[in-house]
């Protein structure tokens, strides 16, 4: 299965979107892989985008899901799977 989601990185004022493979079987969710594909950079003062960009190299690739694995965005995503298919999250 696949889910596309949006992760608001605020410390680094931009908002991450990822396509994100997984499966579930019976209790058991798998999440193969989490690839980022777009970011939107944020003006803080406005509260708008300011440009957006598809993640393209490899260096940018590494650094938006190293950041995101870093931070509590693998338990949001867990979190937010989870949800959409009504299972409870015992042990991560």
């Amino acid at each position: 299965m696949q889910i596309l989601l949006l992760w608001n990185d605020c410390s680094a004022n931009r908002i991450v979107k990822f396509s994100v493979e997984y499966s579930i079987e019976g209790d058991l969710l798998n999440v193969f892989d989490v690839v980022p594909i777009e970011v939107k950079l944020l003006d803080l003062r406005w509260g708008t985008v300011v440009t957006q960009m598809a993640v393209r190299s490899s260096k940018t690739y590494e650094l938006v899901r190293s950041r995101f694995l870093a931070t509590d965005g693998l338990k949001s995503l867990v979190d937010k799977i989870a949800e959409r298919h009504h299972l409870s999250v015992i042990n991560r």
